[in-house]
């Protein structure tokens, strides 16, 4: 019997793709793999956009489901931005 390894664990074992996390700045930021197993930084600044941090590649290739985590991350994204200013009285 084989075992099964996840590719994308195996690549990012310390990376928490998908998952929102505040930066330095207080911006929502996250990772995604694109379809090419690379881990394509996002940012999120309450704008109802995502911009993604290409620097280290030349081009990057997005799936599907790609797209469709980037939509559910920005819908996520504006939810907190808009409960941490509510919270915030702005």
């Amino acid at each position: 019997m084989t075992k099964e390894v996840d590719i994308v664990k195996a690549l990012y074992p310390k990376t928490k793709i998908g998952v929102l996390k505040s930066d330095k700045e207080g911006s929502l930021t996250s990772v995604i793999i694109d379809a090419e197993l690379d881990d394509i930084k996002c940012r999120f600044d309450n704008d109802n956009c995502v911009e993604l941090d290409t620097d280290e590649y030349s081009f990057i290739a997005l799936s599907v489901g790609n797209l469709y985590q980037l939509i559910e991350l920005i819908e996520k994204s504006e939810k907190r931005y808009k409960k941490r200013y509510k919270s915030k009285g702005l």
